[in-house]
């Protein structure tokens, strides 16, 4: 219980700021929900009375429902312009995009229409489960997972950083620099052993150093961390130092703007 409060009390405090917005978008969010619900309540009766019942009426009626489908479609809008936004700030080399997993846990009121949960609910009601497409995986989170997962980002993310090779394999590497120094750095990999094992490597070789010290890894220290890396591995090596020297590069020139930025403050 002391956990949970202490977890509680960390997200109030990067809430408090904004509790005004977050209101408002729990205002939007809810109309959205009640309008996406609006559309299907109002054209079933609709079509019913016309293709069933035969009624006449309700045919003459029908520009109107499609003039407030059309009205109520305007809604897709909100995941046009959420898609517009993720991407302009993943432009931005220090943005964050967590795409959750499936998130489960307990609730006073428990939600049975989300699968983990439904999942759970019928192997209790029924004793055993029914599952459609063997070899299909899903993910799952618990919520208080997610919790320390945006208070992580928040508090420890200085920089990120992410490269895609020629093989496909992507890097990403975000570090929390304090001072002059590495204090700590992550990594997320999309791509082959290789790739991720030289990542873990070069994140590493970073933590502890200072941002000087940090840019003069190369290859070769690379090599002498992971020992046996296989020659047709080589050029995961050369993503993982490349990636980590982005990083250093980009959160160098945001150090500048910054330092910039304070001198015309002075003056």
């Amino acid at each position: 219980m002391d956990k949970e409060n202490n977890l509680y009390q960390r997200l109030l405090q990067y809430v408090k700021p904004y509790w005004v917005k977050l209101a408002a978008a729990m205002s939007l969010s809810l109309v959205v929900s009640l309008t996406t619900g609006a559309a299907a309540w109002l054209v079933k009766p609709v079509l019913d009375d016309i293709f069933l019942k035969k009624d006449a009426t309700m045919l003459t009626l029908l520009p109107f429902a499609i003039i407030m489908i059309s009205l109520l479609k305007g809604i897709s809008i909100y995941g046009q312009s959420k898609q517009y936004a993720e991407d302009y700030l993943l432009q931005r080399s220090n943005t964050i995009v967590l795409r959750l997993a499936t998130v489960f846990g307990c609730s006073p009121r428990m939600r049975l229409d989300l699968l983990v949960n439904d999942f759970t609910y019928q192997a209790y009601k029924n004793r055993y489960l029914v599952l459609y497409e063997p070899g299909v995986m899903r993910n799952y989170i618990h919520i208080r997972d997610v919790a320390d997962c945006f208070i992580h980002c928040i508090e420890n993310a200085d920089q990120i950083t992410d490269v895609t090779g020629p093989c496909g394999d992507t890097i990403k590497i975000s570090m929390n620099v304090e001072g002059e120094r590495i204090n700590e750095a992550k990594i997320q990999v999309l791509g082959c052993p290789g790739a991720v094992a030289s990542a873990c490597a070069v994140v590493n070789l970073a933590k502890g150093k200072t941002l000087e010290e940090a840019s003069q890894i190369d290859l070769d220290a690379l090599y002498k961390e992971l020992e046996k890396l296989p020659d047709q591995k080589v050029h995961c090596a050369r993503l993982a130092v490349k990636t980590l020297q982005k990083a250093l590069d980009e959160y160098a020139g945001k150090d500048r703007d910054r330092a910039a930025n304070e001198h015309q403050g002075r003056h």
